[in-house]
């Protein structure tokens, strides 16, 4: 055994040794149990089978690995990305025009709008109680919203004009003129109309509004 250090005195570094001795083994009374190849628990011994480098036992299942362009979805990736431009460009495009077009921004929400009155019209059918002006506002602001027109004051007769105007079917312009005929006539005179007259009533809207949609599109 040998051991090496720094003499501060002589200012040099030194190894001091001992001289070679024997060691003697002798056998004992019984041999020592062999000890175990891995010092493991059994939960321990059973992560090994996901371990980073773990032996595999499935030598079959080894096979070389795919290159990624020889994959059929690695190519239909590629070709959808083209597609998804143009789609983040349309819709940034329509935001935009959201943004600065009234005309636009009122159309594009026409239909949400005049769902929204109709189920506050249909919310008053029970009692009657402001349902058919509400049934009346439904149709003429969709009007409005699609010709750009002030919602405020578009009475009967000038909702007339500006559909003839457009140029829509005499047919369905009557159709929309008989539908706010009646609905004056219901708020002035609420408890002539009963709950199947509504009912009636609010079908005949919807019918014409999806019309309107048709042929304002």
């Amino acid at each position: 055994m040998s051991f090496s250090y720094f003499d501060p005195d002589a200012g040099q570094y030194r190894t001091a040794a001992t001289a070679p001795f024997d060691i003697l083994v002798e056998a004992g009374d019984e041999l020592a149990a062999a000890a175990p190849a891995y010092d493991l628990t059994r939960r321990e011994i059973e992560q090994l089978g996901r371990d980073i480098r773990h032996i595999k036992p499935d030598a079959a299942e080894l096979g070389g690995v795919q290159p990624l362009y020889r994959n059929g979805l690695y190519w239909l990736l590629h070709a959808m990305l083209p597609l998804a431009y143009v789609g983040l460009l349309a819709l940034q495009r329509h935001r935009r025009r959201l943004e600065g077009d009234e005309a636009y921004a009122r159309r594009r929400r026409a239909r949400g709008e005049a769902s929204r009155r109709l189920s506050v019209a249909r919310d008053c059918m029970d009692d009657g109680d402001g349902f058919h002006g509400k049934l009346q506002e439904a149709i003429a602001s969709y009007i409005a919203d699609q010709l750009n027109r002030p919602a405020p004051g578009l009475t009967r007769d000038v909702c007339r004009g500006l559909l003839r105007e457009r140029g829509l079917p005499k047919r369905l312009v009557d159709s929309i003129d008989e539908l706010f005929e009646k609905c004056e006539f219901g708020r002035f005179a609420p408890a002539a109309t009963g709950l199947s007259e509504r009912q009636n009533l609010l079908a005949e809207g919807e019918e014409l509004l999806e019309r309107l949609r048709e042929a304002l599109a």
